[in-house]
Order: C-alpha cells, then sequence, then structure tokens
C-alpha cells in the first residue's frame, strides 16, 4: 500500500473514486443537509490557494482512500486552524493501516503549518467516532442541525 501526497486533480481522475465517494456520502450522510455534490473546482481553487492538502491511500494500484485538511485563519482565534475536510477509507479496506497512515500525513502538515494537530469532525457512532480517543482526541463540541421543512 502506498500513502502519498495527492492533489484534487489527482484524485478525481481515480476510475475509483465515484464508487469510494458513493460509500463516503452514505456514511457521512447527516439528516438536513442536501445530498452531497462535491465541488471539484472549489477544492481545485482552495488547493491552489494554500488552503486544502489532500493526501491518497493506494493499494494493487486502485484508490482506497483519502484525506483532505483545510488550513485557514480562525477570527476567533487569531491563528491558522487545521481541520479534516474528508477523511475516508473504503470499509472494505479499514484495518490495514491506511487510515491511520493518512491521518499521519495529515497530522504532521497541520503541525508544521499551525503548531498543533488538526480539528477532526466525525459522525455520531461512526468508525471515525470510535477511533479518535485512541489517537488522543477527545470530544470538545456536539454540532446541532434543523432540517428545514419543505412544502
Amino acid at each position: 500500500m502506498r500513502v502519498q501526497p495527492s492533489t484534487v486533480v489527482e484524485i478525481v481522475t481515480w476510475p475509483e473514486l465515484p464508487a469510494l465517494a458513493a460509500e463516503y456520502a452514505a456514511e457521512s450522510k447527516a439528516d438536513g443537509l442536501p445530498p452531497v455534490v462535491s465541488d471539484w473546482e472549489s477544492y481545485d481553487r482552495a488547493e491552489k490557494a494554500g488552503m486544502l492538502y489532500v493526501w491518497s491511500a493506494v493499494e494493487d494500484g486502485r484508490l482506497i482512500g483519502f484525506i483532505s485538511l483545510v488550513v485557514a485563519p480562525s477570527p476567533r482565534y487569531g491563528v491558522l486552524v487545521a481541520q479534516t475536510e474528508s477523511w475516508f477509507v473504503t470499509k472494505a479496506r479499514r484495518g490495514t493501516g491506511a487510515g491511520l497512515r493518512l491521518f499521519k500525513l495529515a497530522d504532521e502538515k497541520s503541525l508544521e503549518l499551525t503548531g498543533r494537530h488538526p480539528q477532526v469532525n466525525a459522525p455520531n457512532d461512526s468508525d471515525l467516532a470510535k477511533v479518535l480517543p485512541g489517537l488522543g482526541y477527545r470530544p470538545v463540541a456536539t454540532s446541532f442541525l434543523k432540517p428545514v421543512a419543505h412544502a
């Protein structure tokens, strides 16, 4: 398995991406938000602006996972902060170490650029939410979402 820095352009060219993205969207779905429709041009612009970093996990020539890190100034804290924007490994390849290796690269970049570990969001009761405490992370907030009633 290879875990490596990538670009948005590289990620979108992988033939496995549509299936991987569909699996990720289904697993991370939040009631009240619209279906996921990835805006690759926005990802590309953020990457070119130095605000988005991407890594991929490849096994036997196939994309099995990815992680992206958004780094931006926080007006609230007055410093650069990093947050994982997407972090996913196909369920069939979890347990291979791909997810942890991806996160290690994102964590190193976060420490390099901000001096801090990244913030990580995880859906309640997800595999990721179960893994994060073992990486030294603890819950610090709860997100709330109120769906809009459609007529």
